[in-house]
């Protein structure tokens, strides 16, 4: 019992520790003290000619958003889903993402635009749900996967492709199935 409490609380700590480091490594990266900088400048969100990355994804969001209020409950469809953001995009003359092609660079998103309210459910509850399992479990491995993939969704949409569709359902599966070993089944 008490190897258990120790465990549970060491796990609390690097947690904690853990998210700590990234949140300062993150604030030391140019590009988000860039983003940190342009947020106070409304008129760089307005320019539809502007270029680069950050405003083009705020574009392609925007973009998107529209396309959830029109078809909130099941969505465009599957395979349907480049062409709606692309007529947005010519719509809200962002040339950008025209140029590029762009998806929508959030999977949430990305999933909310081709399933619907009900598709993103399933996405968030098939991350949200074992996060909380494997906190109960001690799976700090699953946790710590589903942290970095529900993390990636935020900003690529990774399901996308054949290679993050694989990664995704193997590491998923196979993290998912593991489970701790626990003081006393490791004595013989």
């Amino acid at each position: 019992v008490q190897y258990r409490k120790q465990s549970g609380i060491l796990s609390k700590v690097l947690i904690t520790f853990s998210v700590l480091v990234f949140v300062f490594i993150a604030l030391q990266n140019p590009r988000i003290e860039l983003l940190i900088e342009n947020l106070s400048k409304p008129e760089l969100f307005s320019d539809h000619l502007q270029d680069g990355s950050m405003f083009s994804r705020i574009h392609i969001w925007n973009a998107g958003t529209d396309i959830i209020k029109k078809h909130f409950v099941f969505g465009v469809g599957p395979g349907d889903t480049s062409t709606e953001l692309l007529n947005r995009y010519i719509a809200h003359h962002y040339i950008d993402p025209v140029l590029r092609n762009s998806n929508a660079h959030n999977q949430y998103l990305e999933t909310f635009i081709d399933l619907g309210f009900v598709g993103f459910l399933l996405l968030f509850g098939s991350i949200i749900s074992p996060f909380f399992v494997s906190i109960e479990k001690r799976n700090i491995v699953f946790q710590v996967f589903l942290f970095i993939i529900g993390f990636n969704f935020l900003f690529e949409s990774v399901l996308n492709m054949q290679a993050g569709v694989v990664f995704f359902s193997f590491f998923y599966s196979l993290f998912s199935i593991l489970k701790k070993k626990d003081k006393l089944n490791l004595e013989l």
